[in-house]
């Protein structure tokens, strides 16, 4: 590591520099900042990246949050603007920086927040333990539990400070979230029947005539009638099926069973995508 133009060793230069922010002693920092800038343009760097480096250990981010995104803004100025002729620029953002960062409020909670929960994990190998309330109808294991709306309602989205009183857009919502939950539930007519007595046995099955003149299944997006509904169960092995014949993408399957996208994804979760066949060459057929 070369000195800088002056001489002095630059990591000790660093150092001083947030030593000196740290104590608010905004002149002394910006001068040892200046040593660096004024040395390489890799000094300069390694000043810019350890001033947002300082705005998370040094200052105090939940008394004064604005200080970061400062931070972080002008030191992507000061990289631009970089001209080691005319060094004014850059110059400026730095020194902006630097008496902000000065003159904010001071505390060391964040780094010590990062270093006592992180060693724990990686130095003493601590595993926190799951709460119940972390297991909602989100999860897997939530979902055995047959747990729904109600709970993820009373349990899941408590807050703490609570709030001083309900916000205006609260009861509307919980409404209809369960609404749409409902919907998203209730049978539906999509198929025939045969398929769903396939399913149930844990593979799919079309009667030989629909099977001769539809082997892809496209009849589903039709809308035919089922005589019997379309449970979970039943829904999840038509996805797997679906999806695992290759030409079903999720959107196309989430269209055809009349749920959502997201709904398909989580049926599909835990399915084993090496049972998918390879894509024939030249990619999906046209119009599917």
């Amino acid at each position: 590591m070369p000195p800088t133009k002056n001489g002095m060793n630059a990591s000790e230069c660093i150092s001083a520099m947030q030593k000196c922010i740290r104590r608010g002693l905004e002149r002394e920092a910006m001068e040892f900042a200046c040593e660096l800038m004024h040395s390489t343009k890799g000094y300069f760097t390694w000043v810019t990246n350890r001033l947002e480096i300082i705005s998370h250990e040094d200052i105090d981010t939940a008394a004064s949050p604005h200080i970061v995104p400062f931070v972080h803004t002008a030191m992507i100025q000061a990289r631009a603007w970089y001209d080691a002729e005319k060094p004014d620029k850059s110059r400026l953002a730095v020194g902006n920086a630097i008496r902000m960062m000065c003159r904010a409020p001071k505390s060391r909670e964040g780094d010590h927040f990062q270093g006592a929960v992180g060693l724990r994990s990686l130095a003493e190998g601590y595993c926190p333990p799951m709460p119940d309330w972390g297991l909602d109808m989100h999860t897997a294991a939530g979902k055995r539990m047959g747990r729904s709306w109600d709970h993820f309602l009373s349990e899941g989205v408590k807050l703490f400070p609570p709030p001083a009183e309900k916000d205006r857009y609260q009861d509307e919502a919980h409404r209809l979230w369960m609404l749409d939950e409902q919907g998203r539930h209730r049978p539906r007519d999509v198929g025939a029947a045969a398929v769903v007595a396939a399913a149930e046995q844990g593979k799919l099955a079309l009667p030989e005539a629909e099977a001769a003149t539809d082997p892809d299944l496209s009849w589903l997006e039709a809308g035919r009638p089922l005589a019997a509904p379309l449970t979970p169960a039943i829904r999840k092995r038509l996805a797997e099926q679906l999806y695992g014949s290759g030409s079903w993408t999720m959107q196309r399957i989430a269209k055809a069973l009349g749920v959502s996208a997201m709904q398909v994804s989580r049926d599909l979760d835990g399915f084993n995508s090496a049972l998918k066949p390879p894509r024939p060459k030249g990619g999906r057929p046209k119009g599917r």
